[in-house]
């Protein structure tokens, strides 16, 4: 089906193309649309020279220290975690072979 409709006051245009539906916004709808791409690119654009202004380098080399503190610290949990995993596997090993002499 091809044709206008009018739905919330934007005027949508529907083709059909092998019964797949597409729609295609037509005027105040599309120049909405292209507005806020271009206001989105432009703010990031802003920010990110602030960003650079205002001393970004700083924070980020502050960021990765913390982010390299807490990545050893992240490893000692690790290694106490697989420590106790390996201390609770033999445990478990240990009771198995205990219930396997007990049972006939």
């Amino acid at each position: 089906m091809t044709g206008f409709r009018v739905r919330c006051f934007f005027v949508v245009f529907t083709a059909t193309d092998h019964g797949h539906e597409q729609r295609y916004l037509i005027g105040e709808a599309m120049i909405k649309a292209i507005i806020k791409l271009v206001l989105g690119i432009s703010l990031g654009i802003i920010l990110l020279y602030l960003f650079i202004y205002f001393g970004g380098a700083d924070y980020l080399e502050a960021f990765g220290k913390k982010t390299e503190q807490a990545g050893k610290e992240l490893k000692q949990y690790e290694k106490n975690v697989k420590d106790a995993a390996t201390t609770v596997e033999k445990s478990l090993e240990k009771a198995k072979d205990k219930v396997k002499e007990k049972i006939p």
